[in-house]
């Protein structure tokens, strides 16, 4: 996995997905991966990119629990689920102060945890992943959830009242697709409410967040803006997200972010493990944006 930007036979080359256009100039080099702005609309991604196949199978157990390669994954997404909860929480009570109640699809929904806390709340609950292993376990919960891309999906048109996208945009091969399919499957007036690296903020700006073998595009809030509003969004909000994470994590993202690091991360994690507050909670900027927008009526354009 290690090689794959040095293997041309899983590469390919892309045009701009917001406008189309073949013009861009390379920012920098990531893991062995070319990053580019396209110089007609300002998009960023990678570009050539892993191919479909390659992606497809990125997202097997190894994803979620353990990676070997600390660019990619999760040491335990499973274990973590206290955390992921609470941000949810905090999320859908959000949400609820725009919509009450009705049919919420969550895209990208991992294990379902999202969906977990909405059911309780009396919301009826949809979700799509890619990852075989990730719908098993949430299938295994009783929830109702699509195996594949949204995109690929067969979701009713004008069914849900709420739609989240939370850290999963960034990953599809196709967002401006997605999006699309999404503006379709929502409601008139419909809530979306999506989260991705601010590339073009404090923290997303300096280059966090920039993970090429899984993160094929990096979003500003003004190319996120273009590409809403492209399919028909009623952009509400965008601002900076913050989310309870432990320690664990936050020594992780720092050890690959900064390599020169890992050496006083392993010592620290050593120390807090000693401590016992290695899987401790705290909130932090993320350097994500959290957007929500409307889907505005035909009628209303």
């Amino acid at each position: 996995m290690a090689d794959i930007a040095a293997d041309n036979a899983v590469l390919e080359a892309v045009n701009c997905n917001l406008c189309g256009a073949t013009d861009e100039r390379l920012l920098f080099l990531k893991d062995g991966f070319r990053i580019v702005r396209c110089n007609s609309c300002g998009l960023i991604y990678i570009n050539p990119r892993p191919k479909k196949e390659y992606l497809q199978k990125l997202y097997s157990e190894g994803y979620y629990r353990i990676s070997k390669d600390d660019s990619i994954g999760y040491r335990d997404y499973e274990a973590d689920g206290q955390y992921h909860i609470a941000n949810f929480r905090k999320l859908l009570d959000s949400i609820e102060s725009y919509k009450k109640e009705g049919k919420l699809l969550d895209v990208g929904c991992a294990m379902g945890f999202l969906l977990e806390e909405a059911k309780v709340r009396g919301w009826d609950v949809y979700g799509t992943e890619v990852s075989l292993y990730a719908v098993n376990k949430a299938r295994e919960k009783g929830l109702n959830v699509f195996l594949g891309d949204v995109t690929d999906t067969g979701l009713e048109n004008n069914f849900f009242d709420v739609v989240t996208c939370l850290g999963t945009i960034e990953h599809l091969p196709n967002p401006v697709a997605a999006i699309r399919k999404i503006s379709m499957a929502l409601k008139d007036d419909g809530l979306f409410a999506l989260s991705t690296p601010d590339a073009g903020g404090l923290i997303g700006g300096r280059r966090f967040q920039y993970k090429p073998k899984e993160h094929l595009y990096y979003f500003t809030k003004e190319t996120i803006k273009k590409m809403f509003e492209k399919e028909g969004f009623k952009i509400l909000f965008i601002h900076g997200e913050r989310v309870k994470k432990p320690l664990h994590f936050i020594l992780e993202r720092l050890g690959y972010y900064f390599p020169g690091s890992k050496g006083f991360g392993r010592g620290i994690e050593t120390v807090f493990k000693r401590l016992g507050i290695l899987n401790t909670g705290i909130t932090i900027p993320t350097g994500q944006m959290i957007v929500y927008a409307k889907k505005r009526p035909k009628n209303k354009f």
